[in-house]
């Protein structure tokens, strides 16, 4: 019932967003440097919201742009219409399209679309994650040193935090075979599909996270805070624009991932 219409939505707003790329008329931020919005975000929200209320008019909506829409569902439908906006606005072809759908709080469905790379992410609870409906895993590796690590950072007006982040790049440099990151959805993908052995971030919100949860744990993944403890999407209009964390990997390298995080916070930084 959903999948075709998650995808049918993010095929379309795929298009949109790509009959602009590389000409972007209007780039303004919200809150600091980082964080971007192109007149492109609002065009796709848009059209992936009006789909929404005309297909499940009594459904809740969490979008990034346009916020929470509250009709105290079971269902809540969490939107990120260009998820990388940086990169998109910068030209590079990390971005991608996502949608979940949540019952009870519970993410339920998924999908991403990265549409430069003509690539549809869906994951459905307790059914798998595909793409392009080719069922894929994350990486089985045992080992840090035999993976590349995707760890997204931006700008924080907190000089700790940022030393701090600084400090686990540095430890994760020391033990993984590579580190790259594009800081976008892109980067889950590849976990997911096992190109990357995992993905680290310490600023986030619900839209950023709730499909790629899925996607991660439906490929055989763990995702959880940067503590290891478990993520919760139960939120309602005055916390829903709270900050997770998360470490997202193959259950074999999570657990040394969470460990590497910790000792990495405990060092005092100056």
């Amino acid at each position: 019932m959903f999948k075709s219409f998650i995808e049918e939505t993010l095929s379309r707003a795929g298009k949109i967003v790509m009959k602009s790329f590389g000409h972007i008329a209007s780039v303004w931020t919200k809150g600091d440097q980082s964080n971007i919005v192109t007149e492109v975000d609002l065009k796709s929200e848009k059209f992936i919201t009006d789909k929404i209320h005309k297909k499940f008019p009594s459904h809740n909506i969490i979008a990034e742009e346009t916020g929470f829409q509250n009709r105290h569902s079971e269902y809540t439908w969490v939107i990120d219409p260009i998820d990388g906006t940086s990169n998109y606005a910068g030209g590079l072809s990390w971005f991608g399209v996502m949608m979940a759908l949540l019952k009870n709080w519970q993410v339920v469905e998924a999908g991403i679309y990265l549409p430069f790379y003509k690539e549809v992410y869906y994951a459905r609870k307790d059914y798998g994650s595909l793409l392009n409906n080719e069922l894929i895993r994350v990486n089985q590796e045992r080992k840090l040193k035999n993976v590349l690590v995707s760890y997204g950072i931006d700008y924080s007006e907190d000089t700790n935090k940022t030393k701090q982040e600084i400090r686990i790049v540095e430890s994760l440099v020391a033990r993984v075979r590579n580190l790259r990151m594009t800081n976008s959805v892109v980067d889950f993908c590849y976990v997911a599909s096992g190109k990357l052995g995992a993905y680290i971030n310490q600023a986030s919100m619900i839209w950023d996270n709730a499909a790629s949860y899925l996607l991660i744990k439906e490929a055989g993944g763990e995702m959880t805070d940067i503590d290891g403890k478990p993520l919760y999407f139960n939120v309602n209009k005055d916390n829903y624009k709270k900050n997770y964390t998360y470490i997202a990997a193959g259950k074999y390298l999570h657990s040394q991932l969470v460990k590497l995080v910790k000792e990495a916070k405990s060092v005092n930084v100056k």
